[in-house]
């Protein structure tokens, strides 16, 4: 039987009350009972107890930096969405596009409304999802036309090889059929999806995030149904406002199934789970143990090795947090077969210790500060495992690095980042 952690005798004052509102919870089996604790002890707790107003103020310090940064990528791909199509409008004339698809048409009508839209006001992720999605539409369909040299400016066309049979002689031949690969048009749009998966239920990894999450458990729970009286959504206008409030409609009714305990509606729950509110409290948590003043045995890692396997998507880092055995397997990063790093690695793992790697050797535009950011490699992680030379010269240590035996760690900023990746199953 697995031991339960008791976070009582882990904290220290000042910061032992959430020690005991956390075991509380966690030990609590009532669903009720356990977003109660949440609500009115927990979030309170954080949020005017004076030993953690440090840890407020940081939560919010983030959610505001997010929200600037999200406000800004969204402008920025809207704007890009906006002059792409602008200036393919007027071109489509000119092709057959409207008479062989008429969908095209309510895609223009689509883009047309969107483009209309105040920049400076945020609008939901999803219409410029959907806008997105009507001009990949249009593409799709000049490509079926041949549109070849008018798709060009908007993405990336390759050619595939492709066989057919003649019916007659029964002969085959091969042919080139034109596809697009990328969409180049919107640069910005993998940094909103970044942005997006931040919040993604599951997906959780920051602790404002987190933080952000136990916020709402806690407005669900004080909030009454009057809030919502009297709030218009205008679908016309596309209004965040309304987006937003009809979002925390659907949080609330969720949360409301839990206070009132509705039997039989316990099925319509799909985000206010147990499980998955354990997982964002262990994050605040385990923020709040490291920045206790804990000795530096108390951070012990006895040893660290890196692994690839070829067929594996996900270069490995085996943690040994003692000499007695006890270890577990993290994902470090997921290696595209074959991209710049998963070369890097390759060589570091299959050449002698000490062989020195020109990473402009594997892509010229790359150097050994894109490699670390691109595997995702702490600053104290790299130096475990890599040396660098220069720029661009890298070589790698050897696996199975013994912690104690090195020297210059931030032994307490290596832990936090190990403990926060997400664990492999073996």
């Amino acid at each position: 039987m697995q031991k339960t952690i008791l976070y009582t005798s882990l904290f220290r004052p000042p910061l032992d009350s959430i020690g005991y509102f956390a075991d509380r919870v966690f030990q609590e089996k009532s669903t009720f009972d356990f977003f109660r604790i949440i609500a009115e002890d927990v979030f309170p707790l954080i949020c005017e107890g004076k030993s953690y107003s440090n840890f407020y103020l940081k939560f919010d310090q983030e959610q505001n930096a997010y929200s600037l940064k999200y406000i800004e990528v969204q402008k920025q791909l809207r704007r890009e969405i906006k002059d792409s199509f602008l200036e393919l409008e007027p071109k489509l004339n000119q092709t057959e596009v409207f008479s062989k698809n008429p969908s095209v048409l309510l895609a223009v009508k689509a883009l047309q409304i969107f483009c209309d839209l105040d920049l400076e006001k945020p609008i939901g992720t999803y219409f410029i999802r959907e806008a997105f999605d009507q001009f990949k539409h249009i593409c799709y369909q000049l490509l079926s036309l041949d549109e070849i040299k008018l798709l060009e400016p908007y993405c990336k066309i390759v050619y595939i090889e492709k066989y057919e049979e003649n019916q007659k002689d029964e002969k085959w031949s091969t042919y080139k059929e034109a596809n697009i690969s990328l969409f180049t048009f919107v640069p910005s749009i993998e940094k909103l999806f970044e942005l997006d998966e931040m919040f993604s239920w599951d997906k959780v990894k920051d602790p404002f995030v987190a933080f952000e999450y136990v916020k709402l458990v806690a407005w669900c729970w004080k909030t009454e149904l009057a809030y919502f009286e009297n709030k218009n959504v205008d679908f016309g206008n596309l209004n965040m406002l309304a987006i937003q409030e009809l979002n925390l409609h659907g949080f609330w009714v969720e949360m409301n199934i839990i206070k009132t305990k509705d039997v039989g509606y316990e099925d319509s729950i799909n985000f206010f789970t147990k499980d998955r509110f354990i997982k964002y409290l262990k994050l605040l948590l385990d923020i709040m143990l490291l920045s206790q003043n804990i000795a530096k045995e108390d951070f012990k890692i006895y040893s660290l090795s890196l692994r690839h396997i070829n067929n594996e998507q996900y270069l490995l880092l085996d943690v040994k947090w003692d000499k007695y055995g006890h270890e577990e397997t993290y994902k470090l990063h997921k290696l595209a077969h074959q991209s710049a790093p998963y070369k890097i690695i390759q060589y570091c793992l299959n050449h002698d210790k000490g062989s020195i790697l020109d990473v402009r050797d594997i892509d010229r535009n790359f150097s050994v500060s894109k490699f670390f950011k691109r595997i995702k490699c702490s600053e104290d992680l790299a130096k475990v495992f890599f040396h660098q030379v220069d720029s661009y010269k890298i070589s790698f240590y050897g696996n199975d690095r013994l912690i104690e035996d090195l020297e210059g760690l931030k032994l307490k900023e290596l832990h936090s980042f190990i403990i926060k990746l997400k664990k492999h199953t073996k």
